[in-house]
């Protein structure tokens, strides 16, 4: 009997796919690390370095009700299986990731950058530029102070 394993699709879980050819796995709470890597090589058809586990225990939640009373529990258990595999096998859980990754570093190879740079929030830095040229000029509040 196969259990399912569900795969974690994270900005850690693709860093590691990248680097390290790990892979992580939502499983069930009662599966241990031969049962993950059997699963694994079944659904999926390739072969199993090494597999470790991690249990993340739920965290303690408080809520309020409609009428003023608290509530308490706790968040469900979260049991996660990281899974390396040899060099040369890959699973294709990131596949669209990695084709917009390559189109975008073909775009920026082909066209050089013209754009002027921008400042903070894309707005161009017109105030550093407009004071250089400038030299010394009294506002009209500075004006007003220095009247009184």
């Amino acid at each position: 009997m196969i259990k399912t394993i569900v795969p974690r699709i994270s900005e850690k879980g693709y860093k590691l796919s990248q680097e390290r050819n790990i892979y992580i796995f939502d499983i069930p709470e009662n599966m241990n690390r031969v049962e993950v890597a059997k699963a694994v090589k079944e659904q999926y058809d390739v072969d199993v370095v090494n597999v470790k586990i991690a249990l993340i225990k739920g965290k303690a939640m408080r809520f309020i009700r409609k009428g003023g009373k608290v509530n308490t529990g706790t968040r469900a258990n979260i049991k996660k299986a990281y899974v390396r595999l040899p060099a040369g096998q890959t699973l294709p859980f990131f596949a669209g990731v990695d084709e917009a990754v390559e189109s975008s570093e073909k775009e920026t190879s082909k066209s050089p950058v013209t754009e002027k740079k921008r400042g903070l929030f894309g707005r161009k830095n017109e105030k550093a530029s407009n004071t250089a040229n400038v030299s010394a000029k009294v506002t009209r509040t500075q004006a007003m102070v220095g009247e009184k």
